[in-house]
């Protein structure tokens, strides 16, 4: 086996280089992957732009961002190898939010709020090089009908999934989505799948709201461009009208703005659920009209990270694989790492998901 590997490297905002670095050693609880495919997510590039501290200590790199990632196994730690768990080659996709299992948080089952978690991609280098590393109680194998880039889709579905539980959609509901990006796209699909009776989703980009239809959403609305045909200046009034006055049941912000946020709490009605999924940076807030809030009987949640909703996600993806590709409209190669961020960040040639391919 070689020792080093080629790997892209954010250096600092606007900063990412493409350069050889050692092939990182396993621990006995740990399994080295060759990465295969890697998508790039929204947090990637508020990371690359400096809209959002990476996980390190000083918020800084070198690092290797990255979190949706499909593989193979190459090297089984002392653990799982006598526990026969993984063998060499085999198909995995990883779980970046890998828990401690020993702090308080941890013990009482929370492990998406962990104390000491390992973040692949985020206080730990991630999937834009050549080999990751995972524990091995985080790696999950695909199914022989996953290949490798709807196994690096799993991670977005495995979010979605806890949104979507977030939310507790129920029959003939009417849900309001807020940002059709891949995440806003999936959870389209997974809010149809469990029986909500009408969806809207809210963007500034046609091309993303049609996939959106595409993928279950009933109405889409524009609330940017008002040359588009599903342009909408009251969206409000509107959804009034769609719920014969009494809005919507629920909404998920999808995106990471305080305009969205703002949107999203007055779009809910009698025991509207707001969930909150985004990311968001330190100077955003939500302003929430209290009064209307507590007599309405409104609730807040928030959706962090995909605790216990792999497995769950892995079969959803191996049910609609098909589907799910055709939100991956463009690949790029490691070395093109930087411009398919810059590339994504401006929504070049109609982009919705981007996957690095090794």
């Amino acid at each position: 086996m070689k020792k080093s590997m080629k790997a892209a490297v954010l250096y600092n905002v606007k900063e990412i280089k493409f350069e050889e670095m050692p092939i990182p050693d396993i621990q006995e609880d740990e399994v080295l992957v060759k990465v295969k495919n890697t998508g790039i997510c929204g947090s990637d590039l508020a990371y690359y732009y400096g809209k959002s501290p990476i996980g390190t200590p000083n918020g800084k790199g070198p690092l290797v961002i990255g979190h949706e990632i499909s593989g193979e196994v190459e090297k089984v730690g002392s653990i799982p190898g006598k526990l026969k768990l993984f063998s060499y080659k085999e198909k995995v996709v990883i779980n970046p939010i890998q828990n401690c299992n020993l702090c308080e948080d941890c013990s009482k089952g929370n492990i998406n709020t962990c104390s000491n978690p390992t973040l692949i991609g985020i206080n730990s280098n991630g999937g834009l090089a050549e080999y990751c590393v995972s524990k091995y109680s985080s790696l999950y194998k695909l199914p022989e009908n996953i290949n490798f880039s709807v196994g690096a889709f799993i991670e977005p579905i495995a979010c979605s999934l806890q949104g979507l539980d977030k939310l507790s959609v129920s029959l003939d509901q009417f849900i309001v989505i807020i940002g059709a990006g891949p995440i806003g796209i999936i959870l389209s699909k997974l809010i149809r799948k469990a029986g909500a009776g009408k969806i809207l989703m809210i963007d500034k980009h046609d091309f993303r709201l049609e996939k959106a239809k595409e993928f279950g959403a009933d109405y889409i609305f524009n609330t940017k461009d008002a040359n588009s045909k599903y342009f909408e200046e009251d969206i409000l009034e509107r959804i009034r009208i769609l719920s014969n006055g009494n809005y919507a049941d629920g909404s998920i912000v999808a995106s990471g703005t305080n305009e969205a946020l703002d949107l999203a709490i007055n779009t809910i009605g009698n025991k509207g659920k707001l969930v909150i999924f985004g990311l968001f940076n330190n100077n955003c807030f939500l302003n929430v009209p209290v009064l209307r809030f507590l007599t309405m009987n409104q609730e807040i949640r928030s959706s962090w990270c995909a605790p216990y909703s792999w497995p769950k996600a892995i079969q959803t993806a191996s049910s609609n694989a098909k589907d799910f590709e055709k939100l991956l409209t463009h690949y790029y190669k490691l070395e093109e790492t930087e411009k398919a961020i810059q590339d994504l960040s401006i929504y070049s040639d109609n982009q919705i998901k981007i996957q690095i391919v090794f």
